[in-house]
């Protein structure tokens, strides 16, 4: 047991040793290193800050013209984007009169097509008018006076037709204007 106790002690020294070695060593080193940099000289230590401040002076003109550059897109970016609101606005415009002129064109159709259905039905209405009547002369059932009031009765549908056909033809003229 003294042996081992021994054997620990010595290995304990040869330790504690060691680490002062070490220690004296390192701090050698670190004193050498601090006199050769205070060797140098001060001509080195200028040159070091002029090139230091020119790297500086670089990198200041280089965060400028970035800056400009950033601020010339910019501008550009929201030149564009006034041009893009001002094409919009102007497709928009031509959509709405597009439809517009549709909307007037759809209503000149409605028209002329009003128009003519009612022409056909006045014009059937008078045909049937003028069977009827000539149907009741061959019967003999009118007396002059009845027959002279179905002849006006008659001659104001024709008058009717008449102003029809221009109703159709002011409308189809309008309907041209309109598609034009």
């Amino acid at each position: 047991m003294k042996f081992k106790i021994s054997i620990l002690l010595v290995l304990l020294i040869s330790f504690i040793s060691q680490a002062q070695i070490t220690k004296t060593n390192a701090d050698t080193l670190i004193k050498t290193g601090v006199h050769i940099e205070e060797t140098k000289t001060v001509e080195e230590i200028n040159i070091a800050q002029e090139k230091a401040e020119k790297e500086k002076k670089i990198a200041q003109k280089a965060r400028e013209k970035a800056e400009k550059e950033a601020e010339k897109a910019q501008k550009q970016a929201e030149k564009e984007a006034k041009q893009l609101a001002k094409d919009q606005e102007k497709h928009e415009k031509q959509v709405k009169q597009f439809e517009k002129q549709q909307k007037k064109v759809a209503s000149a159709e409605k028209s002329v097509s009003r128009s003519q259905n009612r022409l056909t039905k006045e014009k059937k209405s008078l045909q049937k008018n003028i069977e009827s009547l000539e149907k009741k002369k061959r019967k003999g059932k009118l007396t002059d006076i009845e027959i002279e009031k179905e002849n006006i009765k008659i001659s104001k549908q024709q008058i009717k037709i008449k102003e029809l056909e221009a109703d159709v033809k002011d409308a189809q003229k309008k309907l041209e204007k309109v598609r034009d």
